[in-house]
């Protein structure tokens, strides 16, 4: 038992002594301890977040080898990784899930099972060793016996880095050799190139944005300075008002009394009237009584006289009450006045608070442009690097070993890669450009047809690798008020869109047809349909939602960002209407927009 725990050990310290481990055959160990003895270096010089979590270091072993099962349980009760015990469980069969495993280890006579674990682990920061296993493209640390009779190792950085899982330099000490790519990387240079350009471009406009984002921020300062000295004005009219409106108050309680007054005298004065009349009616009839009335005339006169001074007096009284009035009217019509200034400087107050709200929602919307904008550059643009940059790691470190099939299949792989980060772009930008408005809609009478079929040749190269057909029965001539790049735009991402979610050996198929809308007016609704996949109602919704993209990958693995969808429904809405979608998950799906028919 010590001599093999002792030999164990001296296998970990050959492998990573650089000078000498080179020079050891794999003839000089046996087979078993030597893909131990690699399978625990792989644990120790890589880790990840499941690593890093679990307290212990969990170890899934699918194989029926004893000689393989003997050797791992000696690992186990022997070593440790990362100062962490090593946990073992021996499997036959391919279980539900491996969530709680650091590494699954499939053997030779388990191979059958390892595409069915690669993609169950998929997406997740576990370790997968397989030993003699014949695809490359699967695989992460692979042990092989070469026909020398040596036992070497190969590793898969592209599949170990999307797997968010690091490792050491060490491991390219210990003799093994890389799956990765060379001769393409300068083809990949060139169209590299022409992306940093578009980069710029967009750079270009997202400075532009944050520009017209400061401007806004100080006319907003701006606009808060004034309505600051506005509010200080107002207080200070509203005070104003109050001391004018007691004022009022006073002299109309004055004028009330007055007026009694007044009301009075005109009493008094009519009495007085009535017997002057009464008077002059005796003074007809009675001659005789004239003289002996004068002295009561005498009297009645001194008395009137008296009288008269009294109505003087009150006259003088009624002409201080008038210059009352006319002091009431004036200042009742300042009060008017400023009442008019108060209601004017309300109503420019509520447009200045409508403008600010206006002011703020533009301000609002071209902060969700940018944040959108850098979410896409962070994730969609970079995302297709790492898969580029895995298999030119492939091709660059291992071209000479490859076969011409092989080398194909892996040109093929950064071509596709190319061509949908070079979609993306295209895309990309319009939508920048929509959003900044360095669009400009342009209707102009197009015919519809024509623009169809161009977009139909551009993606049958695409459509043929699927063997899709894409059908239009182009009957009739079909003229439409329109902005004709971007139904181009639209026409080119719905046939992609189709041709990605329908299965091989299928047909998508383009209409035309014209009808009335609610208000009489003739439109002609394209529509691109197809038999795939098709969406569900969320997914959809994110797709259409503003800011939001969403993607799901195509039936043969295409990659996508939901950005073509959206851009799609931006141009619709720009004609005045809205995508229709008709879909359900599994039946395919509908997608049409409608344009005003130009006679």
């Amino acid at each position: 038992m010590y001599k093999k725990k002792f030999c164990h050990i001296v296998i970990m310290m050959l492998l990573f002594i650089v000078n000498g481990a080179m020079d050891i055959r794999a003839q000089e160990i046996e087979r078993s301890e030597l893909v131990g003895a690699y399978t625990f270096n792989f644990a120790r010089l890589s880790s990840s977040e499941m690593q890093r979590s679990l307290p212990t270091y969990n170890i899934a072993l699918l194989t029926e080898e004893e000689s393989l099962v003997h050797e791992f349980k000696a690992i186990e009760s022997t070593l440790k990784i990362n100062d962490k015990k090593i946990k073992l469980k021996v499997d036959k069969s391919v279980k539900s899930n491996y969530n709680q495993c650091c590494m699954v280890v499939v053997g030779d006579d388990k191979q059958k099972y390892y595409d069915a674990i690669f993609e169950m682990t998929k997406g997740k920061d576990i370790i997968l060793v397989c030993i003699n296993y014949p695809n490359p493209r699967n695989i992460l640390f692979n042990i092989y016996d070469t026909p020398d009779g040596n036992i070497l190792f190969e590793i898969n950085k592209g599949n170990i880095y999307q797997r968010n899982i690091s490792i050491k330099k060490e491991i390219e000490l210990m003799g093994g050799t890389e799956v990765d790519v060379k001769e393409l990387y300068l083809q990949a240079q060139e169209k590299l190139v022409d992306t940093e350009k578009q980069l710029h471009y967009l750079k270009a406009d997202i400075d532009s944005a944050n520009q017209l984002i400061d401007s806004s921020e100080k006319e907003i300062n701006n606009y808060k300075k004034e309505i600051v000295e506005y509010a200080k004005t107002m207080n200070q009219q509203k005070q104003e008002l109050n001391q004018l409106q007691n004022k009022s108050a006073v002299l109309s309680d004055k004028l009330s009394s007055q007026n009694e007054e007044v009301v009075n005298s005109k009493k008094d004065l009519a009495a007085f009237q009535d017997s002057l009349s009464l008077l002059k009616y005796e003074l007809k009839f009675s001659s005789e009584e004239i003289e002996n009335n004068r002295r009561i005339l005498l009297e009645q006169r001194d008395e009137i006289n008296s009288k008269e001074l009294v109505l003087h007096e009150k006259n003088k009284v009624i002409g201080k009450q008038k210059m009352t009035v006319v002091a009431f009217i004036a200042g009742f019509i300042i009060t008017l006045t400023i009442l008019i200034l108060l209601y004017r400087s309300e109503k420019q107050k509520r447009q200045q608070n409508k403008l600010l709200a206006q002011k703020t929602q533009e301000l609002e919307k071209l902060n969700s442009t940018k944040d959108k904008l850098f979410r896409i550059i962070s994730h969609d643009l970079l995302s297709p690097f790492s898969g580029m940059l895995g298999i030119s790691n492939i091709l660059d470190l291992n071209y000479d070993e490859l076969k011409d099939s092989e080398r194909k299949d892996y040109i093929g792989l950064i071509n596709n890669e190319m061509e949908n980060y070079l979609k993306l772009l295209n895309n990309l930008l319009e939508w920048s450009k929509l959003q900044t408005d360095d669009i400009k809609f342009s209707p102009t009478v197009c015919k519809l047809e024509d623009i169809i079929q161009s977009e139909i040749n551009n993606v049958n190269i695409s459509a043929s690798h699927k063997s899709i057909k894409v059908r239009f029965e182009n009957e009739k001539q079909y003229l439409v008020l329109a902005d004709c790049n971007m139904i181009s735009i639209m026409v080119r991402n719905l046939l992609m869109n189709a041709i990605k979610y329908s299965d091989k050996n299928s047909v998508v198929e383009v209409k035309c047809t014209k009808k009335t809308n609610e208000k009489g007016k003739m439109l002609t609704e394209v529509s691109v349909i197809d038999n795939g996949i098709g969406f569900d109602e969320k997914r959809l919704k994110m797709a259409l939602a503003e800011g939001v993209m969403s993607s799901q990958p195509g039936t043969s693995g295409e990659k996508g960002t939901g950005l073509g969808l959206f851009l799609c429904n931006e141009f619709a809405e720009k004609h005045g209407h809205q995508l229709k979608i008709e879909s359900s998950t599994g039946k395919g799906s509908k997608i049409s927009f409608s344009l005003e028919t130009q006679n």
